[in-house]
């Protein structure tokens, strides 16, 4: 009876909390902007206010969460598209700013903007203060307007790529890092064990940046009507003052006009009712004739844990899910694997290169289209498809393997924390981080960092049919751009999304061709009853304490993952441009 009575009383607190939460999710609602479709009418124009963080394709749906700062490329692509096509849409007002973006996915917005500038109609921008990447994607309209007022801004920066290393600060609390890497330029534990960067490090990054700067420069010059590439250069690398003020902006032919918002929009004859917010702009579901190429999106570090609440990563499982679905498909002919991730755990990285030798088996054409970045683990699940894609701006290869293991032993002297115990087997307790590794464990690690290694190259050599000599040469943690990596055979062209696409249905000699995309959306809310409101809390606590603010979220996914499986094929460097 008691017995009863307690699972009563557990089901009754279950669906109090339910209720609660619905009631919460009502207030919060409630207070929100409203975030349903509207109405659009004859004349109007589609408004992309960009801001915040903006990811390929975002796989939950955030009508659950309306203002959560995460924005899908994917959906704001589809918006323009469909724009192209409505009657109704006069035009389109691009408004960047506090853009959080790679250039690829500022690219791919941007090729939007083109196609739908050829069918006649105007795409317009406003800047207030606009940073770099703000201004890169502006420069892709007809015309950019900014305010006749000094108090607004342009701060073109350019390209950079910096790391924060924490060896000094953390010794002084007594932690160090082992760290086991195969590939001089395999360089994504060196902010763990050194002061600053290795000669191979600089060299990397320096080679990255000159390629993607330089990328910059020739796509915005060849935008901007009277702005020459010299000229351009001249602005970022010789002008006196960090802040263009809009007249020396117009001066400079970087803007068309000086005009504040309201008279632009007063000239263009828009109100409120006729400027329709993209996430407000009804987005119908394409029925093509034909589905027949499946868009993946494998975006994220890899990793074999499933509790990142919110954050998108990518496993072996949620490839598992979407490959079932393909292959249950008779209509689907052919994949698109759109990779947009630093790498990860090598074994994930394996289990999923082998399910897409799978889809191959099945005589499913394979092609990869590469986002910002796919490198080391992002490499390695690419090296296998029939063919493979990549942006102007990715950044790619980091064919490497490393491990990166936290040992507190010098911290628990400091502390007075000790560790007994009894063990049975001469490796027993490997990853006690209060203990100093052993030489034969350490010995190990070094040997099983080669094997795996070895491993990886004999996957580029078998998908991309490169000797193993040459891999040799063009592995060892080095990182490319898109025009290197086709030089060196990683790649096969330099294209987008949609030229992976159609060549994707050529392999499959399809008679034209639709798409379907995976991951199915799925929203926060079913995720969190899925996980029955456990919300996973950081098994790194220590990261959280000791590290800077704005390292901490990175640090942390880091040694999670690594917790998950120490030996990683992952990218060392993040490119901001």
């Amino acid at each position: 009876m008691k017995g009863k009575w307690f699972l009563l009383g557990c089901l009754t607190s279950v669906g109090v909390l339910v209720l609660m939460f619905f009631l919460l999710v009502i207030g919060i609602s409630s207070v929100m902007p409203d975030a349903s479709p509207k109405k659009v009418t004859s004349n109007s124009w589609l408004w992309l206010p960009l801001a915040g963080n903006i990811q390929e394709y975002f796989e939950y749906d955030d009508t659950f969460m309306p203002n959560m700062d995460v924005t899908s490329c994917h959906d704001i692509v589809a918006a323009i598209q469909q724009a192209e096509t409505d009657d109704h849409i006069k035009g389109i007002l691009l408004e960047p700013y506090g853009m959080s973006t790679s250039m690829v996915i500022r690219d791919r917005i941007g090729n939007a903007l083109k196609q739908f500038q050829a069918s006649g109609k105007p795409v317009y921008a406003y800047l207030e203060n606009a940073s770099d990447g703000n201004y890169y994607l502006a420069s892709y309209a007809d015309k950019i307007f900014m305010p006749p007022s000094n108090s607004s801004a342009l701060t073109l920066t350019g390209v950079g790529g910096s790391y924060i290393f924490y060896k000094t600060m953390l010794s002084k609390i007594g932690i160090h890092f082992e760290v086991f890497q195969a590939g001089d330029y395999k360089g994504a534990g060196e902010t763990y064990s050194r002061d600053s960067m290795s000669p191979y490090m600089r060299k990397n990054l320096e080679g990255i940046i000159d390629g993607i700067y330089e990328y910059k420069l020739q796509a915005v010059s060849e935008r901007r009507e009277g702005l020459d590439y010299d000229s351009l250069k001249q602005l970022y690398e010789g002008r006196e003052n960090f802040f263009i003020t809009p007249d020396k902006a117009l001066e400079y032919k970087l803007i068309d006009e000086l005009k504040y918002r309201d008279d632009l929009l007063t000239d263009l004859d828009i109100d409120r009712d006729h400027l329709v917010k993209f996430s407000r702009y009804n987005i119908k579901p394409s029925m093509p004739s034909l589905k027949n190429v499946a868009v993946v999106y494998a975006e994220g570090m890899i990793t074999n844990s499933t509790d990142h609440f919110g954050q998108t990563v990518l496993s072996n499982k949620k490839i598992d899910k979407a490959f079932d679905a393909i292959q249950d498909d008779p209509t689907i002919k052919a994949v698109v694997l759109r990779i947009n991730s630093p790498g990860g755990s090598a074994l994930e990285s394996d289990k999923i290169w082998n399910r897409i030798l799978d889809l191959k088996k099945d005589g499913l054409p394979v092609v990869v289209s590469m986002g910002g970045v796919a490198a080391s683990g992002g490499y390695y699940i690419a090296c296998p498809a029939d063919y493979v894609f990549a942006e102007p701006a990715t950044i790619t290869g980091s064919i490497g393997v490393i491990a990166i293991i936290p040992v507190l032993k010098d911290t628990g002297d400091m502390i007075g924390v000790k560790t007994d115990g009894v063990r049975r087997g001469k490796f027993a307790e490997p990853f006690n981080p209060w203990k100093d590794m052993t030489p034969e464990f350490k010995g190990s690690m070094r040997d099983h960092i080669q094997i795996v290694y070895t491993e990886f190259k004999q996957r580029v050599s078998e998908g991309r049919k490169i000797d193993m000599d040459q891999v040799q040469e063009i592995a060892q943690g080095k990182v490319y751009t898109s025009a290197m990596a086709k030089d060196i055979g990683l790649i096969d062209e330099v294209g987008t999304l949609h030229d992976a696409i159609v060549k994707a249905s050529i392999l499959a000699e399809t008679d034209g061709f639709g798409t379907v995309y995976y991951p199915e959306k799925r929203s926060l809310f079913e995720e969190l009853l899925k996980d029955k409101f456990n919300i996973p809390l950081s098994r790194m606590d220590l990261a959280r304490m000791i590290l800077p603010e704005d390292a901490r979220d990175e640090a942390e996914l880091l040694l999670h993952v690594i917790e998950d499986d120490p030996v990683q094929a992952l990218m060392p460097c993040e490119v901001r441009n």
